[in-house]
């Protein structure tokens, strides 16, 4: 798993930019979860949209190879998982301060579309 050093490295490398923020903010769950647990709430197809939302497009690449350095270790393969393949819904019922971020996402994602 790569640590915000690297994530920044990687970005200056591939973009000229650290990009912090952004992987700062994916990786704002890391603390309260141990391992790649934190994955599991922005480190999918859904967080990269949110994460484009709040940053720009510019950030979309940034973003998904931070998702896919990630998880290549776990998934088996090099690429952005969907919510639906991390099987989110079983693991945050143990977390309900989560449940209520990620419900409250996607009201802001859904709201915005209509």
């Amino acid at each position: 798993m790569p640590h915000l050093n690297e994530h920044e490295q990687q970005s200056i490398e591939h973009f000229g930019k650290s990009y912090t923020e952004v992987h700062q903010f994916l990786d704002q769950f890391q603390p309260q979860f141990r391992g790649p647990e934190h994955r599991r709430i922005l480190h999918h197809t859904m967080g990269v949209n949110e994460v484009v939302r709040r940053f720009g497009e510019e950030t979309r690449s940034v973003v998904e190879l931070h998702i896919k350095e990630d998880w290549k270790g776990y998934c088996g393969s090099h690429y952005v998982p969907t919510l639906k393949e991390i099987d989110l819904d079983n693991w945050l019922l143990l977390n309900y301060n989560v449940k209520e971020y990620m419900d409250n996402l996607m009201m802001e994602l859904y709201s915005e579309k209509l």
